[in-house]
């Protein structure tokens, strides 16, 4: 990376620092903090996808690649709150950002070599086509201008990173943490190896030294035992338990008690209440102790302006109304 565009990620991460801690600042569900907007634009690639490649390498630029939709609600809360952050556009300035009309066939196509799962799907390249990371969609603005700067700022890519976890994980870095606690993992299926167990998330939160890398990566540890688990059962083998990390009362009550902790897992509180209630990691006290707090800290904080109105929509309800006890009995009496 040159030296000019090292100064200015470091600019845009200091920017996205200070609106972290502006947003972090107060937790009230009254505060009325609109998102910065300004009238500049993104001036997306006009290209072909090999045009805009070939380019981000004669010019040692990064490829940021939306794959998004007209029709697609989330698609359309990405537009009207990430894209016209003064932070993003800003940064646009640093990479190629391509835009595919996922209704299009060239997008089809391109869909298939990248794997691509849905709408919407953020992805950066490095100036050699390598993919770096993949950028969910259900985070606030702040958080999600951090993990793409530092994305921009390293240029390492996700699969290296895993690699680094699964065989030196002391060899990775405190933003390593932050770029793998916010990837996309539900939106690749070769991001991981075959096989790789949930316990891969609990190992890596528990040696973060970054609080919201650690929480975020915890609850993606209960979102992939989850999967783990339903795929068990569904198979109907006769392989032992997965690996079952202790403990998740206490992390989850950490996490429900932290407002700025609860806002950096929003999606996985938000969407996935059932899956993780569900496990059986909890007691029924324990059940009972967390849907009291989940549901407490969602409603007080579901109208935060740093989440779009999607993800403000998330938190009604956010804890449904089934028999926990006989959900998670479902896997303890298998």
């Amino acid at each position: 990376m040159n030296i000019s565009r090292s100064l200015t990620v470091l600019f845009l991460l200091f920017l996205a620092a200070c609106d972290s801690a502006d947003i972090s600042a107060d937790y009230s569900a009254d505060r009325a903090q609109e998102p910065i907007v300004v009238a500049a634009k993104i001036h997306w690639f006009d290209g072909s996808v090999e045009q805009g490649f070939e380019l981000t390498k004669a010019e040692d630029k990064p490829v940021y690649l939306y794959w998004g939709a007209v029709w697609c609600p989330p698609c359309q809360e990405i537009k009207n709150t990430v894209f016209k952050s003064k932070q993003f556009i800003a940064q646009t300035e640093l990479f190629v950002p391509i835009y595919l009309d996922g209704d299009t066939d060239r997008a089809q196509a391109w869909g298939d070599k990248f794997d691509v799962k849905g709408y919407p799907t953020m992805i950066v390249f490095n100036p050699d086509g390598e993919e770096v990371t993949r950028i969910p969609g259900g985070i606030d603005i702040s958080r999600y201008n951090t993990v793409l700067a530092l994305s921009l700022a390293q240029m390492r890519p996700t699969a290296m990173l895993v690699d680094l976890a699964i065989n030196s994980p002391e060899k990775l870095l405190p933003n390593d943490f932050v770029q793998l606690a916010y990837y996309s993992w539900g939106q690749d299926s070769n991001s991981l190896p075959e096989d790789t167990p949930a316990t891969f998330f609990s190992d890596l939160s528990d040696i973060s030294s970054d609080k919201e890398a650690s929480a975020r990566l915890y609850m993606e540890y209960l979102g992939a035992l989850s999967r783990e688990l339903e795929s068990k059962d569904s198979e109907s083998t006769d392989e032992g338990e997965p690996g079952i990390s202790t403990g998740a009362f206490e992390r989850v009550s950490a996490i429900l008690d932290s407002p700025q902790l609860t806002l950096a897992c929003w999606d996985s509180l938000a969407y996935y209440a059932e899956e993780i209630a569900a496990l059986p990691v909890f007691s029924d006290e324990e059940l009972a102790a967390l849907k009291n707090k989940w549901q407490t800290q969602i409603i007080a904080l579901r109208h935060q302006q740093s989440l779009s109105t999607a993800e403000q929509l998330a938190g009604y309800p956010c804890w449904p109304s089934i028999s926990w006890k006989m959900k998670m009995h479902r896997y303890q009496n298998q």
